[in-house]
Formats: structure tokens, sequence, C-alpha cells
């Protein structure tokens, strides 16, 4: 079986398009990957700080679970996940 002309550019295009998106996916996602599922504390640039895991990363948003604020020295239990936008974050200590 041959291809024309016409059907292996589109088949060239096709994969150029997917190896882009590939590589795209693989940028955003990987430097999240190594503290992904890990016990975390997040310091927010007002100041706050929230420890919890770091269960996912949505877009602009980090969700924690099992998370909870640390406020004048005690560390009060959040109820369900804890949403920050990652553009509050100052800094993120990946706990041992």
């Amino acid at each position: 079986m041959t291809f024309g002309g016409p059907v292996l550019i589109a088949l060239v295009a096709l994969g150029a398009v997917l190896f882009v998106a590939v590589v795209a996916l693989v940028v955003r996602v990987w430097p999240w990957a190594p503290v992904a599922r890990k016990r975390v504390v997040i310091v927010t640039k007002d100041d706050r700080t929230i420890e919890g895991v770091l269960f996912a990363r949505r877009g602009p948003l980090l969700v924690l679970r099992d998370a909870a604020v640390h406020h004048q020295g005690q560390r009060v239990p959040a109820d369900g996940e804890v949403v920050i936008e990652r553009a509050s974050v100052a800094w993120v200590q990946v706990l041992p």
C-alpha cells in the first residue's frame, strides 16, 4: 500500500500535532510530579501556613487533602479538601 502526497502530508502533520501536545502536557505536569501525593507545607504570600497531602493540581489550583491550617501556633484540622490558588503561594516545603 502506498500513500499519495496529500495523505502523507496529513499523516506527518497529525504526528507533529500529537508530538507537540504530548510535550506540552509533560512540561505542564512534570514539575509537580515529584511532590504529588506527598505531605507538604504551603506558605502563602499573605503568610498563611497550610499543611496537607498535595493531592492534585487542577489548572491554577492546588488541592490538599488531610489538611490543617496553622494559626497562632495551633494546628487546626480542615474539613474536606483545601484548595489554594498557585498564584498566592510563596513557597512549598515537601516533608519527609
